[in-house]
């Protein structure tokens, strides 16, 4: 409340539920208005991710709800992040906006070697957890390397859970052909960017969960906007989206055959149609601009 004094802001944007109260008490008293930034489900991802105790959870995911719910009246406008919260969050209110996480394209000079490349590059870039498929990329990359010798699969990101670290590198400590960068600290995104560019194929791999099938992550957009195929497990919703460009090779995880995926790759043909500009920020970003001017 006091940095808000302080400001004496007339628009807030709200990106978590935590200060939803206290945002409202000040749109009492200042009348201030407020834009809600939903970026999750947060009152599900409570009762389905185990960060909380068993018991606690569905205590903890109707006290999100019902905040969410109590200040909705006081809400000017919604944004989120999904397509699917449309369906998902039953207190939204007509003035939404979904405003989606996309590729903002930075001013950087990256040189792209894959042309050059005596490498086929592989590329896990996300948060680096087992349930964001980090294992599965590095199976996937030695049973290929086992095929072609060219394959290298390269790692960057932050991992939070130090046991996920350390499996990880328990199970790239014998190759030379997977590299890790970051783990153990933050990669600036200008890197990420550099390597989604120097890359062959893109992995998003992510086991099956409820929280995050239906979202389509950032990765995708990254992607599709450098035009990096990607191989993708068979989740329909990411699928689609990369079938607009033909961007994808859809694998099994369970089913697929080393030296067939590498024929496949090396003979496909990607990006020959759609047009791969709407996933830049750009669009967003004027979506945005609009929203905030219509609420003045």
């Amino acid at each position: 409340m006091g940095k808000y004094i302080k400001v004496k802001t007339q628009i807030i944007i709200v990106n978590t539920h935590e200060i939803l109260i206290v945002t409202i008490l000040y749109k009492i008293l200042f009348g201030a208005k407020i834009i809600y930034d939903i970026r999750e489900n947060y009152a599900r991802n409570v009762r389905i991710q185990k960060v909380y105790p068993l018991l606690l959870r569905p205590i903890i995911s109707f006290i999100i709800r019902l905040k969410e719910w109590i200040t909705n009246p006081f809400i000017n406008a919604q944004i989120v992040a999904e397509r699917s919260y449309f369906k998902e969050l039953p207190f939204l209110k007509n003035n939404i906006l979904l405003l989606e996480n996309k590729y903002k394209e930075l001013n950087t000079s990256v040189v792209d070697p894959k042309t050059n490349s005596a490498q086929v590059s592989l590329l896990y870039s996300a948060t680096i957890a087992e349930s964001y498929g980090v294992f599965e990329a590095i199976e996937l990359a030695k049973r290929l390397h086992e095929f072609n010798a060219k394959i290298h699969l390269t790692i960057i990101g932050y991992c939070a859970k130090i046991d996920d670290l350390m499996h990880l590198k328990d199970k790239i400590k014998d190759t030379d052909f997977i590299t890790l960068r970051g783990g153990d600290h933050l990669v600036p995104h200008s890197e990420i960017v550099s390597a989604i560019k120097s890359s062959h194929f893109g992995l998003i791999l992510n086991q099956p969960n409820k929280v995050s099938d239906e979202k389509l992550p950032t990765r995708l957009f990254e992607y599709t906007a450098n035009q990096l195929p990607v191989l993708c497990i068979n989740n329909p919703n990411w699928i689609n989206f990369l079938s607009q460009f033909n961007a994808a090779i859809e694998i099994n995880l369970k089913h697929y055959q080393p030296e067939s995926l590498l024929v496949t790759m090396q003979n496909g043909i990607f990006y020959n149609q759609g047009d791969t500009n709407i996933s830049y920020w750009k669009s967003e970003e004027t979506k945005l601009l609009q929203l905030v001017e219509s609420i003045r």
